[in-house]
């Protein structure tokens, strides 16, 4: 990984091997709370939907790692959204929200969510990247709110943070937050 040349001080990249998934969540999960641990200020963080963070919130929400937590200081993102309501069962948020604030003292406005179920998406993506910005203590150089710490998954096809192969998305290069059409998902 090679530092933005205006930020020469980014963090190193850490890869992660684990024996199996349980032993990764516990890592992860070990990671994050250092993570918050050493951050100064409010602790930013963005999770992946889907499958991934599922026993990584399971986790975090434990007595153990809540004990050790700073829920009071940690905003969480979400790397990607599906274009559905909050309460539908395919909607990150609404993964997030059944994870992490029920179990832990996370204040609920601490949990930032791109606005899925919104007719205009394009709008939605604008907001969740104005939302993103205030809630940020940073920003980088070039525009995009900096977040601590950015926890991805990778789908079979290799997508992450809904980032499909062929789709236009890829292709962004001015906007931190684009709604990204999925054709063979049809989402």
């Amino acid at each position: 990984m090679t530092p933005h040349r205006d930020q020469p001080d980014l963090p190193r990249l850490i890869v992660i091997v684990a024996s199996d998934a349980e032993e990764l969540a516990r890592r992860a999960a070990d990671h994050v709370v250092d993570a918050c641990r050493l951050a100064e200020g409010p602790f930013t963080l963005a999770l992946s939907g889907g499958v991934t963070p599922r026993r990584l919130s399971s986790l975090l929400a434990t007595a153990e790692s809540g004990e050790r937590m700073a829920w009071e200081r940690v905003h969480v993102f979400l790397a990607d959204e599906r274009a559905v309501p909050p309460d539908h069962p395919d909607s990150n948020f609404g993964l997030a929200g059944e994870l992490l604030p029920s179990r832990v003292p996370l204040p609920e406005w601490h949990i930032h969510r791109m606005a899925g179920e919104a007719e205009d998406l394009e709008a939605a993506a604008a907001n969740y990247e104005v939302e993103s910005a205030r809630a940020c203590r940073e920003i980088a150089a070039h525009g995009v709110p900096v977040i601590d710490l950015v926890l991805l998954g990778l789908g079979s096809d290799g997508h992450t943070a809904s980032l499909f192969p062929g789709t236009a998305a890829l292709a962004e290069t001015a906007r931190g937050v684009v709604p990204n059409h999925v054709p063979e998902l049809n989402t």
